[in-house]
């Protein structure tokens, strides 16, 4: 019930402009609960924002932290709203939360680092900011089939108190689409070769003119599953959002 609670899906238009989707694939039945989230709410004036992560554990414990850090995401975004700085300020948060739980003073609590992606289009525009812990390069794909990285990255979050998270600016035209994922997907081993990012790129560029988010999506998924013999080594999470 929690799980199903914390991990929302929002219908592919929700939001007039920007079309968005999610797909998830645990790489198991006893990963299902923890591990990847993700999460896509409005706020402000036509800003939509896009949140995938994963924290490093499963089971009720790694959920339970999930939910804190999906929540106190949106309060920090709306107070703060450049993710670069969301970003600092969530790091800041999750060190002393560490802290304390390794003090005893939370037992509740955890202590597992968190990769994170946050990105915030204006739906209107297309103008876009995106900042990203310890994740896999967020990909724009360009409605003319050509598929770009984007360079921005940084530490894990609640390993190391004081650390700056850079923000990188970009822009959405008509047609084009902004993915991001977790590493469950790049990750994908053929024996010793992973699909890596250049794979993934590979993948999105034949997969982009064929439809829907929920279409281009699955192709995507398939292409990687395939590379990897049938299956996936890792949790899997894929969000996409395409300017109308």
């Amino acid at each position: 019930t929690l799980q199903r609670a914390l991990l929302f899906m929002p219908d592919e238009n929700a939001f007039p402009g920007l079309a968005v989707k999610v797909l998830h694939e645990p790489a198991s039945e006893e990963a299902l609960v923890g591990g990847d989230f993700w999460d896509i709410f409005a706020y402000d004036n036509g800003h939509v924002a896009l949140v995938i992560g994963d924290v490093m554990g499963h089971g009720l414990t790694a959920a339970v932290f999930t939910a804190e850090i999906r929540f106190i995401l949106r309060a920090f975004l709306r107070e703060h709203e450049q993710p670069g700085l969301v970003l600092d300020h969530l790091n800041s948060y999750s060190c002393e939360s560490h802290r304390l739980f390794h003090e005893g003073l939370n037992a509740e609590g955890d202590d597992a680092p968190i990769c994170l992606t946050l990105a915030v289009i204006h739906a209107g525009s297309g103008e876009g900011v995106v900042a990203s812990a310890g994740m896999e390069p967020p990909l724009l794909l360009r409605a003319d089939g050509q598929a770009e990285e984007l360079t921005v990255g940084g530490l894990l979050l609640g390993i190391e108190p004081g650390q700056k998270y850079e923000s990188a600016r970009f822009r959405l035209g008509h047609g084009d689409t902004l993915l991001m994922t977790t590493d469950g997907i790049t990750e994908a081993r053929q024996g010793k070769e992973f699909l890596g990012t250049d794979g993934l790129l590979r993948l999105v560029r034949e997969a982009q003119p064929l439809g829907t988010l929920e279409v281009t999506g699955q192709a995507i998924l398939a292409g990687a599953r395939s590379f990897g013999g049938g299956s996936f080594r890792d949790d899997v999470c894929v969000a996409l959002a395409r300017r109308e």
